[in-house]
């Protein structure tokens, strides 16, 4: 029998909902610098962002922890290079209970001599978008499927932002973000050789699941997640996070267009890519680039002055599309940046209907309102919210050994 696919999957979840019509952790210090190299937020939205200066408080509010005694984990079992596309751990919970994983050597992206065609054979077109193509490729010696993106360097519309990218994606090996393998340079194309996954991104089986929901409940019907489902993704999305965090790295563009899925036999498993906006930080000094994706970002992050937990934010934004199905900041096609910009800022969520979150447990409510919470110094870190909420931690779903099945979900930007 031929396996389902992700859609096929996501209308079995969904349900369709009325019609909608409104118009601390002590942590290592480190010592590289914030990148400047950044994406402007869109100039069309013609906001006045005025640039000041925030103290940052380091103190935290002293979170209770729960009296559920917790195992003991020793980490992340060591994986060798030819496994990391289909991972055997018997839990992701080490990944923040226990000691963090570190970042991968120099050296652990290779950077092989000679021909790609001599190490890959590409076996499928994948994708073409306005800076590269995306291959499915095998790898000759060991036979593993990879994600093979082609981007021709006269293509780059700054050099400098890619290798700060490319700088950042060699660092990282965590369950939950999507792994570069290998980078090739021919001629005048660069080559990523990267983790294989099978179900397209997030976004798309929310479209998907949407547009099943007005086929079957008519226009203005919006699909809504499961809460198991809901559960697993924030804990899969939080625990990525809480790894980039731990090491001093900070995404800058949480969106469901960078959440890539793998499947793993009907199993789904949120992997975060696109590391074009990130940068290092350092505690206790304000980061100011004023960019992101309108519509996710923190509103902080339009004051000029923010750290890394504008990327809970946008954690909370994405939840809160999940289990309502509507935008909290716009419901509406129509909203321009603009507009959406100036509710963040000011706080002005659209007003739902108590119905809309009908389908999500009081838990899964209370958790996206603590990620959305508006003042920074409250709102709460990954790698607490991990550690202390039991919800959370009911719905770890380790990744298995399992084969995927053939479709990339490798992003063609």
């Amino acid at each position: 029998m031929a396996p389902r696919t992700v859609v096929e999957d996501a209308a079995r979840w969904m349900r369709p909902a009325a019609v909608h019509e409104p118009a601390e952790f002590d942590e290592q210090e480190d010592d590289e610098e914030c990148s400047s190299s950044s994406t402007r937020l869109e100039k069309d939205t013609q906001l006045t962002l005025q640039e000041r200066q925030i103290s940052v408080q380091l103190s935290e509010a002293s979170i209770q922890r729960s009296n559920t005694k917790l195992t003991e984990f020793s980490g992340l079992p060591s994986i060798s290079r030819r496994s990391r596309s289909c991972f055997s751990l018997a839990s992701s919970v080490p990944s923040v209970l226990a000691p963090m994983p570190g970042k991968r050597p120099a050296g652990a992206v290779l950077e092989p001599q000679g021909l790609l065609e001599n190490h890959y054979k590409i076996t499928k077109a994948l994708g073409k978008g306005s800076y590269g193509e995306v291959f499915r490729v095998r790898h000759r010696s060991s036979g593993e499927l990879r994600a093979l993106k082609t981007i021709p360097l006269n293509k780059l519309e700054d050099p400098g932002a890619f290798k700060t990218e490319l700088d950042v994606a060699r660092q990282l090996e965590h369950p939950y973000i999507v792994q570069l393998h290998e980078v090739f340079q021919t001629g005048d194309c660069v080559h990523l050789v990267m983790e294989l996954c099978s179900g397209g991104t997030l976004a798309g089986m929310m479209t998907s699941a949407h547009a099943s929901a007005e086929a079957a409940a008519g226009k203005g019907a919006r699909a809504r997640f499961p809460d198991d489902l809901i559960g697993r993704f924030m804990w899969q999305m939080l625990s990525g996070v809480a790894y980039l965090h731990h090491h001093r790295i900070v995404h800058r563009d949480i969106k469901p267009e960078n959440y890539l899925i793998q499947v793993l036999q009907k199993e789904l498993f949120l992997k975060l890519a696109d590391f074009g906006l990130a940068c290092s930080f350092k505690r206790g000094r304000p980061v100011r680039d004023v960019l992101g994706t309108p519509c996710f970002v923190a509103p902080e992050v339009l004051t000029g002055s923010y750290d890394e937990r504008c990327d809970i934010w946008s954690i909370g934004v994405v939840c809160h599309v999940l289990c309502t199905g509507y935008h909290p900041f716009s419901a509406t096609k129509g909203d321009t940046a603009k507009a959406v910009l100036t509710r963040i800022k000011k706080g002005q969520t659209e007003e739902l209907p108590e119905s809309a979150w009908s389908m999500c447990s009081a838990e899964a409510r209370q958790h996206v309102s603590n990620l959305m919470t508006r003042d920074p110094e409250f709102r709460p870190r990954a790698k607490q919210l991990c550690a202390t909420s039991t919800w959370l931690q009911r719905h770890d779903q380790p990744l298995r050994k399992l084969e995927s099945s053939g479709n990339s979900c490798c992003v063609v930007s």
